[in-house]
């Protein structure tokens, strides 16, 4: 795994640039004007605003009534489309998806502007844009499905993949995936393998694209994931989190061997596991800058397992991970973006089984993980 300890990154976002330089944060907003009877209408206003922090970008329709907002960081934007003489209309709760186009078209009626008529959108299923496939799982969707606390077990929902963490995707080896973390590549470049862990509440949204990805992703023949971290919004919001485990809680296998009779009941072990959770983050100032941070404390002890020796030796692994995500993003200007971040996800206390099946507790190796 490597070494990413204090990774720091630093970001410009232009709408010039973003498309080439940095996909994995952005999407596409896209649609087409027309009036009440089918016909394109060019030269309408159509502005684009963060449902979540304010700030807004502009474009007139074309020729062909298109207008097109092509790398908007990933969130939630309500759409306002006008032109003197018809009804503006306003459409909201559209959600932009990394490295996807989402459609919103409008139709004007002739009419003033006192009055505003009010839309309802909607999270894009399909890409008819996009050639790659990809499964996107937002933060509305895992905080409500059972999973596992990292971003390795999301990629499991995507189709063509088999496991979890170093997964096999359309048959490509565990060796083939790429891994990036807000457009920063994480893979390993020795293994091919994941190379960092995150915060699991830092978490925004997981993007695995397996099939039809871009030339841009060049080394990886598998599976491409890209994800996310939460950006800070307008509004001040935290979370404090126990989240507790214990084998005893579960209950007992009271099933026998069909064959043998012999009971098939396990040792229960009899430890708690705690996991300590705690994010913050809102406004430093109001449409311009935001925070957000979190911060996981937890410790992990293992069932007890023996080594195959002559005299059976009893061992365990108590794992202690904390780990720091902190992100600063600034809206410089109206079509750039700065951000600045901080994470660590160390993990210490593994024991290693270099050998398969150790004859004696010495054969094991105790390691650190810090990434």
């Amino acid at each position: 795994m490597n070494r990413l300890r204090g990774l720091l990154a630093v970001l410009f976002l232009s709408v010039s640039t973003l498309a080439n330089a940095q996909p994995a944060q952005t999407g596409t907003l896209s649609g087409i004007v027309k009036d009440a009877t089918g016909g394109i209408l060019p030269g309408v206003s159509v502005t684009a605003t963060s449902d979540e922090r304010g700030f807004s970008h502009s474009a007139v329709t074309d020729a062909n009534g298109k207008y097109l907002f092509p790398s908007l960081p990933a969130g939630n934007y309500s759409i306002t489309v006008s032109l003197a003489g018809f009804e503006p209309v306003r459409v909201s709760g559209n959600a932009v998806v990394s490295e996807r186009t989402t459609s919103v078209s409008a139709t004007l009626k002739p009419g003033g502007l006192s009055e505003v008529v009010e839309v309802a959108g909607e999270t894009p299923i399909v890409d008819m844009t996009n050639t790659s496939v990809t499964t996107a799982v937002r933060k509305e969707e895992y905080e409500k499905i059972p999973l596992g606390r990292s971003y390795q077990t999301m990629l499991a929902r995507a189709p063509g993949v088999v496991g979890t963490g170093n997964v096999n995707s359309s048959g490509a080896l565990t060796s083939n995936n790429q891994f990036l973390m807000d457009g920063i590549d994480t893979t390993d470049p020795t293994t091919g393998t994941f190379g960092s862990n995150l915060n699991y509440e830092a978490i925004d949204s997981v993007a695995v694209s397996t099939n039809g990805i871009s030339a841009e992703y060049g080394r990886a023949v598998g599976a491409v994931v890209n994800v996310i971290t939460k950006s800070g919004t307008n509004k001040f919001s935290g979370s404090a989190k126990y989240i507790a485990t214990n084998d005893n809680w579960s209950t007992q296998n009271k099933t026998v061997s069909e064959t043998t009779g012999a009971s098939l009941a396990r040792v229960i072990f009899e430890k708690t596991n705690p996991v300590y959770s705690f994010t913050l983050g809102g406004p430093i100032m109001k449409d311009k800058v935001w925070f957000f941070g979190a911060y996981e404390n937890s410790k992990n002890t293992s069932p007890q397992r023996q080594t195959v020796g002559t005299i059976p030796e009893d061992y365990q692994q108590t794992t202690a991970s904390k780990f720091w995500n902190v992100r600063l993003t600034a809206q410089v200007s109206k079509n750039h973006q700065v951000w600045v971040k901080y994470f660590e996800s160390p993990t210490d206390g593994f024991v290693i089984d270099y050998w398969g099946a150790p004859g004696e507790r010495a054969a094991l190796t105790s390691q650190n993980q810090t990434a």
